[in-house]
């Protein structure tokens, strides 16, 4: 324990073996204390002993061949990366220390006595056999992990070997045999600093250097982490692609252009592959070739489909590397035309070679890279600028292209598809239905055959499908990248043209790589898309492409182009009110497209987007009679249509998706800050939802009441997710939404009149408007506002009953007491003033003893917790135990679901009282009800011949049972 670390020397057998014993136990977490121990505990500058070293190869040959999980693994690379550094710092090679070991040396071959070696020779030679050893420690690491990065390696050992590599990599990765610390990420030739095998100016040196044999960074390593990049888990090959974009350029072992070429082809090929980690393997690994091979170096790359290998490029210039570039994203858009035009995806005879989802993920990343800041200068040169514009607009023809091909087969929407007589609109057999699965058959051609099972056909029609899916959203993604190319160039020629003015020339700016009416087209493909699928999976996947394609948009110092996502956002509400934009079910990919236009305006703070949707949406979820009446705005999208049937139909649908449209906005977490003041409106809105005669309204009423619930009623102050702290009182909600507190007070008022009017009818004790009220019975137990408003009330947090710890008399303090009084008249900062919950206790008894559903009664009684404080919940628990047994005595004429409904209240406040802190509080609470229960046995039977039977006395019993299991919680027992 303590700070210091194992020593040599006396004790250290004792320290060996207890370390070596925690090191290798059982417990996890004692071997991860003890490995952190051991790497962390020395000082940074302090040479690392033998014994550390050797415990430390223990300690990780032990974990990389039993990985534990994801933490486990964590912990052992961040101390390892910590460790790697120690030995670095340890073992700097300064001036001074050079001259030392110099010293040390000719006195040595002097045959000076080491008794007579000056102190700084001796501290010099100890510090060069702790580099000696560092030395060693680095070269058996990095075989260690070499041997650990094998294809088929357990996904938990291939994750901390590479892990762990990134730690060597980014300390010492540059190490040449016998030579100098290259600077760790990247080498600077990546930036053309140099030839292959020079050295970085000014790199920090280490004594352990001249001990290390093998470098690092070689041609075992880039070839294993090749082979790791077409593994199964997706984690893997992205740690595998970004520690091949850490090694040096070129990569070890592909110097030449043959292996160059070799492994352009392999790339090629996996792209090109159905499978999507195949194709993404492949991606990956041609981006790395772009990047280290034709923007580093400025080879020419670019091969057509079944070309033959890259070419090595004259001396890398900025014009060589730019006309590479290019070439290499011409060539990669005419591959995509040529295999659109060879094998189209096709519903007749889908095949694998038909897949476009990998050349398209090529083509994003290889935009992606050349939009960073220190790549963007490349285009400025005109024939290279005029070819990559030129391949650009080739990229958005054949997305267009693409997107005809699969929104044709999958995603037709209209149902008089399935049986048109035109072909041309006719649907395929396989269409998306939506439900989140692919159909296990597949139609084959002219034979009106369906193959069932696991056979060609079926195989097929799930190929079919997957291949429209993935290459929508790679078609999203590429031109997303494509706009993020033409607003950094944008910005880079903006940033030139003001250098230029500032010295004094010309500040000419050169024409945009895009014009407006290109990245519009752009967006507009992307909605269509959105609009017309009904697969979440692929709706997600486009949204996601759009969003970034929104993004790079809005960055734009070009008006024009960044203008386009508020008019597709106003185009897309406005023809979402006319009705007919996409499929009604939860508004399909209409929300996904909405959230991706609000959440691009996101990282410059700014939401006039989000404002002005939010203001039509709430106009447009209103109800039909009071659409537009609220604020006295006269809306261009509310045009007159002659047919008054075609009028209501168009209003109820533009309500359902507004409804849905307000939901996904509550929902998200990215504007919880922008939605909070409008709480109240969104349940304002869903409670006038569920008294809708449209089902489809009520059902997206439902939905909205939901969302609201969890975005309402709790909070994270806490990380225990059931704990109180994280819950909102009655008076903290209307605080928040003050509108809130007169609807619902509204909708009791009005439901509890029904409910009882109804339960007077049942009782047979109603006068002349008895059967109006008999027929309203109906209506007050299917009515859903009822239930939803009960329902937000009961999740609501009851008070704390700290107020109630009692003497040791049993009578509460007088403190305390007055202290309960000015809670329940006053409340925090007047709330009890301005918000009075005792309105809605009546209202809220009423409903629970005399609603026909148990459903009803019993979310009542869940909601009077919350609406009481601490002295009232023991006031109204005391009464409700005391009125019990006059309840059972008079149940013919109050009937029995007033017994149950006051059963239930009081269970409730029970049940609450015994989960509110503190224990002595709830004790109390429950001494005070079981005073007053008594069980009487056949209080019920005696009530009159109006109950024969026996079971009314069972279910009496049987809810008083109920009752007391609360207080037997708080340990009360009579």
């Amino acid at each position: 324990g303590g700070n210091s670390g194992p020593q040599e020397g006396a004790g250290s057998s004792a320290a060996k073996s207890l370390l070596r014993r925690a090191l290798l136990s059982s417990d996890e977490s004692l071997a991860l204390d003890a490995f952190e121990l051991l790497a962390l505990s020395r000082s940074p500058a302090e040479v690392v002993s033998e014994l550390e070293l050797t415990l430390l190869r223990e300690a990780l040959a032990v974990h990389l061949t039993g990985a534990g999980s994801r933490r486990a693994r964590d912990r052992v690379s961040g101390a390892t990366r910590k460790l790697l550094q120690r030995c670095f710092a340890s073992t700097f090679k300064n001036s001074f220390a050079t001259r030392h070991l110099a010293e040390a040396a000719k006195l040595r071959a002097l045959g000076t006595p080491i008794a007579e070696f000056p102190e700084r020779c001796l501290l010099a030679e100890s510090r060069e056999g702790g580099a000696r050893r560092v030395g060693e420690f680095v070269e058996w690491l990095n075989g260690a992990l070499l041997a650990s990065l094998y294809p088929g390696s357990p996904t938990p050992r291939v994750s901390l070997a590479l892990d762990l590599t990134h730690a060597l990599v980014e300390t010492w990765g540059g190490v040449d045999v016998g030579g100098v610390v290259v600077s760790g990420a990247i080498s600077k030739l990546a930036a053309g600093a140099g030839k292959p095998g020079e050295q970085a100016a000014g790199a920090e040196q280490s004594l352990a250097c001249a001990f290390i044999k093998t470098p690092v960074f070689s041609a075992p390593l880039a070839r294993a982490l090749v082979t790791l990049l077409v593994g199964d888990w997706g984690t893997v090959r992205s740690a595998s692609a970004a520690l091949l974009a850490k090694l040096p350029t070129p990569l070890p072992g592909f110097e030449n252009a043959e292996s160059v070429g070799a492994l352009g082809a392999h790339a090629r090929s996996l792209a090109l592959s159905p499978r999507v980690k195949e194709s993404a393997a492949g991606a990956a690994l041609a981006t790395v070739v772009f990047a280290k091979y034709t923007l580093a170096l400025g080879w020419d790359t670019s091969v057509v489909a079944g070309g033959g290998p890259p070419l090595h490029g004259k001396e890398r210039t900025a014009s060589t590397v730019s006309e590479a570039a290019a070439s290499h994203i011409l060539a990669l858009v005419e591959s995509l035309e040529l295999r659109m035009a060879d094998a189209p995806i096709s519903a007749d005879k889908p095949t694998a070679d038909s897949a476009l989802h990998g050349t398209l993920e090529m083509l994003a990343l290889a935009l992606g890279e050349l939009a960073i800041s220190e790549h963007t200068s490349l285009l400025r040169h005109p024939a290279a600028r005029a070819r990559m514009a030129a391949a650009l607009e080739q990229l958005v023809s054949a997305s267009e292209q693409a997107t005809e091909l699969v929104l044709g087969i999958i995603s037709d929407p209209s149902t008089e598809g399935l049986e048109a007589t035109d072909p041309s609109k006719q649907l395929v057999a396989i269409p998306d239905m939506g439900g989140g699965s692919v159909p296990d058959h597949f139609e084959l051609e002219g034979s009106g055959e369906l193959l069932d099972g696991n056979t060609a056909g079926s195989r097929a029609g799930k190929l079919l499908v997957v291949l429209c899916w993935l290459t929508m959203k790679e078609v999203a993604a590429a031109l997303a990248a494509a706009a993020k190319l033409v607003v950094a160039d944008e910005e880079a020629n903006a940033a030139l043209a003001e250098d230029s003015l500032i010295a004094g020339g010309g500040g000419g700016r050169l024409a945009a790589l895009l014009p407006a009416a290109t990245l519009q087209r752009c967006g507009e493909l992307c909605l269509r898309t959105l609009l017309t699928t009904r697969h979440n999976g692929a709706i997600e996947k486009a949204a996601v492409g759009f969003e970034a394609l929104c993004v790079a948009l809005l960055r734009s110092r070009n008006a024009a182009v960044s203008a386009l996502p508020a008019t597709w956002l106003r185009s897309l509400l406005q023809s979402a009110h006319h009705g007919g934009l996409t499929v009604l079910r939860r508004s399909a990919g209409l929300p996904f497209a909405m959230l991706a236009m609000l959440h691009a305006e996101r990282p410059g703070r700014n939401t006039a987007l989000l404002l002005g949707a939010l203001k039509r949406l709430l106009r447009r979820a209103r109800a039909p009679e009071t659409n537009g009446e609220d604020d006295g705005e006269a809306d261009s999208d509310d045009e007159p249509t002659a047919d008054a049937f075609a009028q209501s139909e168009r209003l109820w649908v533009s309500r359902v998706h507004a409804l849905n449209l307000l939901r996904h906005l509550f929902a998200d977490r990215v504007f919880v800050i922008e939605m909070a003041p409008h709480l109240g409106a969104g349940f304002e809105l869903a409670l006038s939802a569920l008294e809708s005669s449209k089902w489809d309204v009520r059902n997206s009423g439902n939905q909205l009441v939901a969302t609201l619930l969890s975005r309402a009623v709790r909070t994270r102050r806490n990380r225990e997710d059931s704990s109180i702290a994280n819950g909102v009182s009655a008076r903290e909600l209307f605080a928040r939404a003050p509108a809130l507190h007169g609807r619902l007070l509204g909708e009791l008022r009005e439901n509890t009149r029904v409910v009882l009017a109804a339960a007077a009818a049942r009782r047979g004790g109603a006068n002349a408007d008895g059967e109006g009220a008999a027929a309203k019975a109906g209506e007050a137990v299917a009515n859903p506002s009822l239930f939803a408003c009960l329902l937000l009330l009961s999740k609501l947090t009851p008070p704390p009953l700290h107020e109630l710890v009692e003497a040791d008399t049993g009578v509460p303090r007088a403190a305390d007491a007055a202290a309960d009084r000015a809670e329940s008249t006053a409340g925090a900062g007047g709330l009890g003033a301005r918000y009075p919950l005792s309105p809605f206790v009546a209202h809220v008894m009423a409903v629970g003893m005399a609603h026909p559903s148990f459903r009803e009664r019993e979310v009542a009684a869940r909601a009077l917790p919350p609406l009481l404080s601490a002295a009232e919940l023991r006031a109204r628990a005391t009464q409700l135990s005391a009125a019990l047994s006059a309840c059972e005595a008079d149940v013919s004429a109050r009937g029995l679901n007033a017994l149950h409904g006051q059963l239930l209240a009081l269970r409730a406040l029970l049940a609450s009282a015994a989960a509110s802190p503190p224990a002595d509080a709830a004790r109390s609470v429950c001494r005070a009800v079981l005073a007053q229960l008594v069980l009487v046995s056949d209080a019920v039977t005696e009530a009159g011949g109006a109950v024969a039977s026996g079971a009314p006395v069972l279910r009496a019993h049987a809810h008083r049972l109920h009752v007391l299991t609360p207080a037997h919680r708080c340990g009360v027992t009579r």
